[in-house]
């Protein structure tokens, strides 16, 4: 099995039609400059919601949407599912136990919308006039969105390591408009499926996600200044690491309001009613600007600066990134110093409206869908790899030693065919070619067949099995019947034996005998064909301990033989037998004694 997460991400869009019609209305009149409309310092909240007036229109205003829940289907069904998966498979490590653990894992699969009901709509405008103290204010709609990204935070889910540290394991592209789903898969180990569903049993499961959305609107105009100090920018600590140093938007937070309180930032305002807020927020931009240039994500995770932040994306409690607060700081951007080699000071004045973007920040639990939803299979789902029509079956092909040894000697090749009859009526056939090469890797040799229809399994494993070999030296082939057999193992051996037949005699006594020579010939069968062998002894020669070496099928010990004695003389004296010892005595002549070969 696959045992690395996989992060599968897509963006949907579904909205009512109202949000549809808006929709249109931007695309038409251009997304860029309807992004910009809003009086972005003139922030009120209401209701929990950031609403802003239009620059247009006074008394209309848009709202930030800062919901984000799981998506649901046509039918309310939460759009998400765990199905945990079980693989029976031996443990070959395992030796002192019958019980293991059997493999497997989990898919998870759910969708996310960030959108606002129709119903907090109406009660933040409610909110918005009460606060205001004006009825004939008006909330048109949603800010749009210019850019926005999303990060996965869990623990559970990180397959990089095994600490249960909250951590950053996914960022990308979030859709821009209200109402847009994103979509995540996942795939877990045994471990990590274990974990998530105990998780899923608790009031907060460890999944979250946190969306970054940048929206751009004009600010207001202040009679106010800053004044840089180089000569005390470059005492900042932090400064004089340089670019070699990335920082997250949380660190430079921090330089900049450190370098407010050294003195090295000064700001003067003119006026008792200045918006400091939406002052200092400006502010930052223009320091940020100034001093820091941005860096790929991927560079801060790299420093572990990332996922130091991460507690600040969940707690609403923690300042800056906060979802109920915009900053001019995004989530997941990543810094360094410039390299500027300025001195004395630089005076900067805030006099007119500019186009600024900000951040606001949306975060999302998957919730307590276990205790809604734990016994509803559409969602929670525990099942079962054993499909028999994906089981297979492995059926070892063994070698005896001794034959192993014949493949130097006598045999060519091998072949074992397979036949295996379905339940069906389908057949399976395979065949597997054994040479002396094949001998010489270290993997098992295996013949395979599947499922078909066989839903009784012990008839499933019946098979049966042939072997056709193939001789060195003339001996040509042999074949043997099919054989039925359930054993997962077909062990292959040396079809024959070889044998030796000795020559027994006094040859001084044949030789008194007037016996010139003797020819031995012995006829044997080797499968279907008749194989001979011949041996002629003359007067005075010493005997073989075994002068014929024969082949023949295994447990088969009988063979003919025929002796020829021949005299000084002329005369031959024959004896023609059947023998199963490989004995043969050839000093007997007939008519001397009784013959021990018959």
């Amino acid at each position: 099995m696959i045992r690395q997460m996989q992060i599968i991400v897509k963006t949907e869009i579904k909205m009512n039609i109202r949000k549809f019609a808006l929709v249109m209305c931007l695309l038409h009149g251009g997304l860029g400059t309807m992004a910009q409309q809003i009086r972005i310092d003139q922030g009120v909240m209401a209701n929990g919601m950031m609403c802003f007036p239009t620059l247009e229109d006074s008394l209309e205003y848009k709202y930030l949407p800062n919901d984000a829940v799981l998506a649901l289907d046509g039918q309310g069904k939460p759009q998400f599912s765990l199905v945990r998966y079980v693989e029976n498979e031996a443990n070959a490590t395992s030796e002192n136990t019958s019980i293991t653990k059997a493999d497997g894992g989990a898919v998870l699969h759910f969708m996310v919308v960030y959108e606002t009901s129709d119903w907090k709509i109406e009660k933040t405008e409610t909110a918005l006039k009460k606060k205001l103290n004006n009825n004939s204010l008006r909330l048109s709609g949603p800010v749009v969105f210019s850019e926005g990204s999303y990060a996965l935070v869990s623990s559970i889910l990180n397959a990089r390591n095994s600490s249960v540290d909250r951590s950053i394991l996914a960022i990308g592209q979030a859709p821009v408009f209200e109402g847009s789903r994103v979509a995540l898969s996942f795939q877990l180990n045994p471990g990590q499926s274990r974990l998530l569903l105990e998780s899923f049993k608790m009031a907060t499961p460890d999944i979250s996600l946190v969306f970054d959305m940048s929206f751009t609107g004009l600010t207001d105009a202040f009679n106010a200044e800053m004044t840089v100090d180089w000569s005390e920018v470059s005492k900042s600590q932090s400064y004089r690491a340089g670019g070699s140093v990335y920082y997250v938007s949380a660190d430079v937070k921090l330089q900049i309001e450190e370098l407010i309180r050294n003195n090295a930032i000064r700001l003067t305002t003119v006026g008792q009613d200045v918006n400091m807020e939406a002052l200092i927020t400006k502010v930052y931009d223009r320091v940020l600007s100034l001093l820091y240039e941005p860096v790929k994500p991927g560079k801060v995770e790299k420093d572990g600066g990332l996922s130091q932040a991460i507690d600040l994306l969940l707690d609403p409690e923690k300042g800056m990134f906060s979802s109920r607060n915009t900053t001019g700081f995004g989530l997941y951007g990543g810094f360094q110093y410039k390299n500027i080699r300025s001195e004395g000071k630089t005076v900067m004045n805030f006099n007119s409206r500019t186009n600024s973007t900000r951040h606001h920040f949306i975060t999302f639990n998957i919730g307590d869908l276990y205790k809604k939803h734990g016994d509803n299979t559409s969602h929670f789902k525990t099942i079962s790899m054993d499909d028999p029509d994906f089981n297979q079956r492995e059926i070892q092909v063994g070698i005896d030693g001794e034959l192993a040894r014949e493949f130097d000697q006598m045999v060519n090749s091998a072949t074992v065919s397979l036949l295996k009859v379905h339940q069906s009526g389908d057949s399976t056939l395979r065949e597997m070619v054994i040479k002396r090469s094949a001998l010489d890797t270290n993997g098992p040799l295996r013949l395979v067949y599947g499922s078909k229809n066989d839903h009784d399994k012990p008839t499933w494993l019946k098979y049966q099995y042939k072997t056709y070999w193939q001789f060195q030296g003339g001996y040509g082939d042999y074949e043997t019947a099919w054989h039925d057999q359930t054993s997962a193992m077909i062990n292959l051996y040396v079809p024959y034996e070889r044998k030796g037949i000795q020559l027994i005699g006094d040859m001084k006594k044949l030789e008194a005998a007037g016996v010139k020579a003797v020819v031995v010939q012995v006829q044997y069968l080797f499968f279907d064909e008749k194989r001979k062998l011949q041996k002629v002894i003359r007067a005075g020669e010493k005997l073989e301990d075994e002068p014929f070496r024969v082949v023949m099928p295994l447990n088969q010990f009988e063979y003919d033989y025929s002796i020829t004695w021949v005299k000084n003389n002329g005369e031959q004296i024959s004896r023609e037998g059947t023998d199963s010892f490989g004995l043969l005595f050839i000093d007997e002549l007939p008519g001397t004694q009784t013959n021990n070969n018959q």
